[in-house]
């Protein structure tokens, strides 16, 4: 019954359907040909349009190499279906990062044990880029134990090719400066200078809104302005890379409540992605919590892995 209704549109079509130079042909698996137009089609079906009509065809009644398609290539609509392209997103972005860990012993008349680590990962698909960042450091000298860290998570937009939005939060906790907690939640615009794979170097200039709690003093909250730096240099054809980050935060209820935070130093890649990095981290608290001191530095030499 299927093969006398297809032979009945068949040849109704051909009487019906007059030929032009863009139409196409297709065979049926009984023998018959059918000219027209493909306005779509699936795996399944194909719709077929004619001056008398348009049908819709199941592709198992359809011949895949009987066809004549000068506008549009139906083999290829009728083979079987392959693996779609990868849809463009986070997890098929360009992924770029590196994790370090350092300590130290010490013993005699004082005895120190120290342990710091800290990991970077970057992601770069279509118009955004996405980084995290965490720090941790660990100190026991005697009866004084010290356990720092700080986490950060940003999110850039590419508007234009060298301009983007920013959004980030950062979170920090250091017991040296009595500060139990500093929460940083902020946006603002950002100007990619350099992105290749030699050299970077982007600013960073927007409002947060910054909370402080402290352990000896009363906790405090304000908006403030915040300007950050990021830059990272290869020097001499991949023999070392130079790095410096900086961040400036001022609150605006208390312009000389500034914060300094920076980051410098070396990195030295050593083998199959293997490096060594040494680095001077400076921290400027112009108002800190009682007593602690405004500045803070951190010389550090660490082993990596960087990707």
């Amino acid at each position: 019954m299927m093969k006398t209704s297809l032979t009945i549109l068949a040849t109704t079509l051909m009487l019906a359907t007059p030929l032009s130079a863009h139409a196409q042909t297709i065979q049926l698996s009984n023998g018959d040909r059918l000219t027209g137009e493909i306005v779509s089609q699936t795996a399944e079906f194909i719709e077929f349009k004619t001056d008398f009509g348009t049908f819709t065809l199941p592709t198992t009644k359809i011949v895949p190499t009987a066809v004549e398609t000068p506008a549009a290539d139906l083999s290829a609509a009728l083979a079987p279906a392959t693996d779609a392209p990868e849809e463009p997103g986070l997890w098929n972005a360009k992924w770029s990062g590196i994790a370090n860990v350092g300590g130290d012993v010490t013993s005699g008349n004082s005895q120190t044990n120290a342990l710091y680590a800290d990991a970077e990962v970057t992601a770069r698909w279509e118009q955004h880029r996405a980084k995290f960042s965490m720090d941790y450091y660990w100190e026991e000298e005697g009866e004084v134990v010290i356990d720092n860290r700080s986490i950060a998570g940003e999110h850039n937009f590419f508007f234009a090719p060298k301009w983007f939005y920013y959004s980030r939060a950062a979170f920090k906790q250091d017991e040296i400066a009595s500060l139990n907690l500093r929460s940083n939640l902020g946006a603002g615009f950002g100007y990619q200078i350099f992105e290749t794979d030699e050299q970077i170097l982007d600013v960073n200039f927007g409002p947060s809104w910054l909370y402080h709690d402290y352990a000896t003093d009363e906790n405090t909250s304000a908006p403030a302005a915040n300007w950050s730096l990021n830059y990272d240099q290869v020097m001499w054809e991949s023999a070392f890379a130079i790095f410096h980050n900086h961040q400036l935060i001022v609150p605006l209820d208390q312009a000389n409540a500034f914060i300094i935070e920076s980051e410098t130093g070396v990195r030295v890649p050593l083998h199959a992605g293997l490096v060594a990095t040494g680095e001077i981290d400076f921290d400027w608290s112009n108002e800190p919590a009682s007593r602690a001191t405004e500045e803070d530095i951190t010389y550090s030499l660490k082993l990596g892995y960087e990707w």
